[in-house]
């Protein structure tokens, strides 16, 4: 069976890896009337429809062509769900909200993570089909990744802190707990490439206030391959976030045997947890010792890591793709 993938709103897209079953696919810019007019017969005389980012240009598109609902498949990374808690008092906001959430509530495949899942029936009543797929998509870089273990405890503890520069990340309240070990020897990376930029500067003159060189802020994106080696050389991932975010970092530090600190109010943790992964409450800090926080317990971290190397291989995310792209079957049998 073949599949073409339009990639919409992501200037990295054309780099993006896939493994062979994903390589029929074409490029199309954020515009989505401009993707209906070059290839109208597609969505309508296709079997399934699988949308990533559900947009209010993709909520309109499927209010015009409500046909397209009965095979369409949402797949929820995290921002496109947690809009529900942005969305303003204006009218325009008011109008467009109604309109997602009378959308929504009519998909009826929904691929998320289980505390989304649940956050998506509570939000908007949705009744929708729950399709595991973990991973989302992967080349198979967590396979062959590294298992690092610190041998030379005499040099920096390295760290690295959040994923991006958003204010769900909580890069503030991480920073204010780790400030009691700003006298350790410990180096602490803060990916804030992309995001706000705004928030970025906030986030790397309050690092730099409380650590001082013991920051390094990354504001430059990195190729893949390179960001990958520097994952491989934490000895600490720790992430604050509110919502889903950070599951590239998190799943190859898990595979590189980086030891993990999650936010146990957040839906990270829920995701982790079910999985069975061992991970750590950054709720704990506040009354941890250095010594303890520190800690990496080889055993632990290299069960992570040979979990994760199964959850997170190709072979794995191909079989749940599979079973996605069976659905196409069923709605051969809707659509006559």
């Amino acid at each position: 069976m073949q599949h073409v993938f339009f990639i919409t709103g992501n200037d990295h897209s054309s780099d993006l890896p896939y493994p062979e079953c994903f390589k029929d696919y074409d490029v199309y810019d954020r515009n989505w009337a401009s993707f209906c007019w070059k290839k109208f017969k597609e969505p309508l005389t296709s079997n399934l429809i699988i949308i990533h980012q559900l947009q209010f240009d993709v909520v309109i598109l499927l209010f015009i062509l409500p046909i397209l609902l009965k095979k369409t498949v949402w797949v929820i990374w995290g921002g496109d769900l947690y809009d529900y808690l942005t969305y303003k008092s204006s009218y325009r906001q008011k109008v467009s909200f109604l309109l997602k959430k009378f959308i929504v509530k009519r998909i009826p495949y929904v691929v998320a993570r289980t505390p989304d899942f649940k956050l998506l029936q509570k939000w908007y009543g949705s009744k929708a089909e729950h399709l595991i797929v973990e991973p989302f998509y992967t080349s198979g870089e967590y396979d062959t990744a590294l298992l690092h273990i610190r041998e030379n405890t005499t040099s920096p503890l390295k760290i690295t802190l959040g994923n991006s520069a958003t204010e769900t990340n909580r890069h503030m309240a991480a920073l204010d707990l780790l400030s009691k070990y700003k006298n350790e020897n410990l180096q602490i990376y803060i990916p804030l490439s992309y995001g706000d930029p705004e928030y970025a500067k906030t986030v790397a003159t309050k690092a730099k206030e409380i650590f001082g060189d013991k920051v390094v802020v990354l504001d430059q994106f990195m190729p893949p391959e390179e960001y990958n080696k520097h994952l491989s050389e934490m000895d600490i991932g720790i992430f604050n976030h509110n919502r889903q975010q950070a599951l590239g970092n998190i799943a190859y530090l898990l595979a590189s045997g980086a030891k993990i600190y999650l936010n146990n109010d957040s839906p990270l943790w829920e995701i982790y947890d079910e999985m069975k992964f061992h991970i750590h409450s950054i709720n704990t800090i506040q009354g941890m010792s250095y010594n303890n926080f520190s800690y990496l317990d080889q055993e632990e971290l290299a069960e992570n890591s040979k979990m994760a190397k199964i959850i997170y291989s190709e072979k794995h995310g191909v079989e749940c793709w599979t079973r996605v792209f069976n659905l196409a079957k069923n709605n051969k049998k809707i659509l006559k």
